[in-house]
């Protein structure tokens, strides 16, 4: 009887010591573990990035709902598929190629294409990571990222780069792009000309100042530093330069900033147009002008309407057309020749003028004119 006692009294204080020593914390450490794993599984499956587990064979055991939209299969429908049916051959086997490092547990990331249930293919960015037991490989965690819109935009971006670049190679003008430090990070050909080098490469990262003489990079430079200051375009500028080939140019020259989101400057881009032959004309156009203007012989200039013969007026006169009519030029300007003419002008002659005129000849002729 003392021994059933005893054993009974040993019973009932054992188990509320065991229960609260050992049992209840196993208990609670079962149900923090189990909370854990509620919450890891609740972010896994809530992940943007698709999440999933397969097997040694490449099949899927486990992959949240991200990776199934991924792979185009409505949920619980992964699991139990092989990888390889998404794959071509070629690129399953590329695939599997990266996974040579996997006996040493190194993670690779690749990209590679995916063919859909439905034919459809997308881009994916796949990292895997082998899984180890006993230093064997017994799966695999995958983590995959569809870039085919990020590859589309890539696409996209490249067309518009490549149009771009295309566009500024082949301009007969001066195109370059500089950034706040003053180097020159783009130059189409016609600028590589005017440097006298022979391609863009030996320019880019450079000034001014380590491609052309002082006196001429000084200048470039404080018109460059004037955008950068006050934020302004410099627009249709003329400028005499000299490049290094030592040819003489009247550029016509614009810089304008290039911002940031911020709106602070980080470079500018300049287009510079060669005006030579225009400055060359106009200065000959203004000596032409001096002639005529000092001559001693009267020189009118008259337009002519072409859709009305009978209607043409005079746009200019000199000097000596005003002595030698008794008109000012205010009054013959913009009037038609005949006031010139009276009663005894011939007729034919005026004729065999307008005849001459119609053709594009020169004529010789003498007429009496009137005031």
């Amino acid at each position: 009887i003392n021994a059933i006692l005893d054993s009974s009294i040993l019973s009932a204080l054992f188990f509320p010591v065991s229960y609260f020593f050992l049992f209840r914390p196993l208990k609670n450490d079962i149900a923090k573990r189990r909370g854990k794993e509620a919450t890891y599984r609740s972010l896994i499956e809530n992940m943007g990035e698709g999440i999933a587990m397969c097997d040694s064979q490449n099949c899927f055991v486990f992959a949240n709902s991200a990776a199934e939209k991924i792979f185009g299969v409505n949920q619980g429908e992964l699991v139990g598929k092989e990888l390889k049916k998404f794959f071509t051959k070629e690129n399953f086997d590329f695939m599997f190629n990266q996974t040579k490092g996997y006996n040493a547990g190194k993670t690779n990331i690749y990209e590679t294409e995916i063919i859909l249930i439905d034919g459809n293919k997308k881009n994916v960015l796949v990292t895997t990571t082998p899984q180890l037991e006993n230093e064997e490989v017994i799966g695999t965690l995958a983590i995959f990222r569809d870039i085919s819109d990020l590859n589309k935009a890539e696409t996209v971006i490249k067309y518009k780069h490549t149009l771009l670049r295309t566009l500024i190679d082949n301009l007969p003008d001066s195109v370059y792009v500089k950034d706040n430090k003053f180097r020159k990070i783009i130059a189409n050909p016609v600028d590589v000309r005017y440097m006298g080098l022979q391609s863009e490469e030996q320019v880019l990262g450079k000034t001014d100042y380590e491609v052309y003489p002082k006196e001429i990079a000084d200048c470039f430079f404080a018109d460059d530093q004037n955008v950068f200051n006050t934020g302004l375009p410099q627009l249709n500028k003329e400028d005499f330069f000299i490049d290094n080939q030592k040819a003489e140019h009247w550029m016509l020259n614009s810089k304008v900033p290039i911002k940031d989101e911020n709106g602070e400057i980080i470079g500018l881009v300049g287009i510079g147009r060669d005006i030579t032959d225009r400055k060359n004309e106009e200065t000959r156009l203004k000596l032409f002008e001096s002639v005529i203007t000092n001559a001693t012989d009267a020189v009118s200039i008259t337009e002519i309407d072409p859709d009305d013969p009978h209607h043409h007026k005079i746009i200019f006169v000199n000097d000596a057309f005003s002595k030698i009519t008794g008109y000012s030029k205010e009054e013959v300007i913009g009037k038609s020749p005949r006031l010139l003419q009276g009663i005894h002008t011939d007729k034919n002659e005026l004729k065999r003028v307008s005849e001459c005129i119609k053709k594009y000849q020169p004529c010789r002729m003498e007429v009496i004119n009137y005031k």
